[in-house]
């Protein structure tokens, strides 16, 4: 049997799960050079900031995100009824993306991505161990790093992480460097931090 690989089939996790089960959730895979070890956790740099995927009800569909100093920053909200999309909220309650679960999961940021399949957007590798995303014409890749995925600059010299996303105690949680947040990133990774913990398969 092959490791559970979440950027395969998604992210999903329990409440009840030990350390142990979290961290033997994502699969050791062998990194390029450039990349960090898993079993190294990198520090991201210090200009970096954290934001807390938390309160799930149950799960993180419908969920709160903290940002600095624990301020309510968003909400993504989802009706219960099956194949109901999750909207990503902002404080001002504005919607500021949309995934669809109809049918296979369709993403929809307003001004920065029209309606496209989850899979075209995360696009997955020729090997199955990352998924590669286009924003505004730079090119970035998802990979797991140990029990985390890093966002990278792809095609780049830099393999300095971007962004992380892992699972703790009370829910998740998204690290953003300080350029992940210059490229206007943070929207775009919580999204994408949805489509990991979901659980869904996203082809």
């Amino acid at each position: 049997m092959t490791a559970f690989n979440p950027l395969v089939q998604g992210w999903a996790w329990s409440r009840t799960s030990t350390s142990t089960s979290m961290l033997g959730a994502l699969p050791v895979v062998s990194m390029p050079p450039a990349i960090p070890a898993p079993s190294l956790r990198p520090m991201l740099p210090l200009d970096s900031l954290s934001f807390h995927i938390t309160h799930y009800r149950p799960n993180i569909l419908n969920a709160t995100i903290l940002g600095p100093q624990n301020r309510r920053l968003y909400r993504s909200v989802t009706d219960g009824t099956p194949g109901c999309p999750t909207v990503l909220r902002d404080e001002h309650q504005r919607a500021v993306a949309l995934v669809d679960w109809s049918g296979p999961p369709t993403v929809e940021i307003p001004g920065v991505l029209k309606r496209t399949p989850a899979r075209n957007w995360l696009h997955l590798s020729a090997n199955r161990t990352s998924r590669h995303m286009e924003v505004r014409g730079m090119k970035y890749l998802w990979q797991p790093v140990g029990a985390d995925i890093c966002l990278f600059l792809n095609e780049s010299d830099d393999k300095s992480i971007l962004a992380r996303v892992s699972r703790d105690s009370s829910g998740a949680t998204l690290e953003m460097s300080g350029t992940a947040m210059q490229h206007g990133l943070l929207e775009i990774c919580l999204v994408a931090s949805t489509l990991f913990l979901s659980g869904a398969n996203l082809d």
